[in-house]
Order: C-alpha cells, then structure tokens, then sequence
C-alpha cells in the first residue's frame, strides 16, 4: 500500500508523529518503535523517531537498549529529548568500549545521551559543563 501511494515510510512516520503518535509507545515485547528501526536498518526512519523525542536508553523485553546497538552512534546528533536516566546497577561494562568495571572504578553517565561509560570513554571539562563521552562530546561542544 505504502508503495502504490508513493508515499515513503519516513513520509509517513513523520506525518503519524506529526498528528501525535507516540514515539516512545511499547509493544507487547517491551519494544519500542526504535528498537525495530534499527533491527531492520531502518536509519531514515530512526532518525525520524529520535527528532521526535524518541529514547534510546529505554530496555526492551530482553534488556536491550537501543543505545548499545553498533549503528546508534549516527543516531546521537539527532537527539532531541533528554534521554531517561539509566540505573548504575543495571550496567556492569562500559557501554562504549564493552570493558567491565572494576569493582572500585567509577561510572560515569554522558549528560547528553545517557550512557553509562568509564572513565577512559568520557572527558569533563571546564570549558564544557557537565561530563560527556567521546561519541557526544563533539556534539555538546558544537552546540
């Protein structure tokens, strides 16, 4: 039907989320419209969803979050909601170089897309506020 309209599916999602369709909806899988964009890569439709405040720090069924997947990196420049706050217990590797914390070590959460990482993977900076990983920190400054 999509293709006999000649309507892309980016055209329609941004026309469904333009009339309030809710980016952050869960399914029966605990699964949110994101985790199936980048299932399938589908990165047009995933950047559409993350310009309409779309989560990618929000676990599915499985425990999987959006943020961890490979291709999420593309997805950060087009963040436009304050992601949710991951909890420090449920994470027990860095969420960027897959390393796993030491018992003592410190976690660090990016201010801008919520990750949790070590200390290796995230910078502060006195010219920049807050504390960012490596991924955002070019996307923070540019801001």
């Amino acid at each position: 039907m999509i293709k006999r309209s000649g309507t892309s599916n980016v055209e329609l999602m941004e026309k469904l989320l333009r009339y309030k369709s809710d980016p952050l909806k869960i399914d029966f899988m605990k699964r949110t419209p994101l985790h199936y964009c980048m299932e399938k890569g589908m990165e047009d439709e995933a950047i559409v969803l993350m310009r309409h405040g779309a989560d990618m720090n929000i676990p599915d069924g499985e425990g999987v979050r959006v943020v961890v997947h490979p291709k999420a990196t593309n997805l950060l420049r087009y963040l436009s909601a304050t992601p949710s706050w991951i909890s420090d217990a449920d994470i027990h590797e860095c969420m960027i170089c897959l390393e796993p914390f030491p018992f003592f070590s410190r976690k660090h959460h990016c201010d801008r897309c919520g990750r949790i990482s070590c200390s290796d993977c995230s910078s502060a900076s006195s010219s920049w506020k807050g504390r960012f990983c490596f991924d955002c920190k070019h996307y923070q400054h540019a801001t």
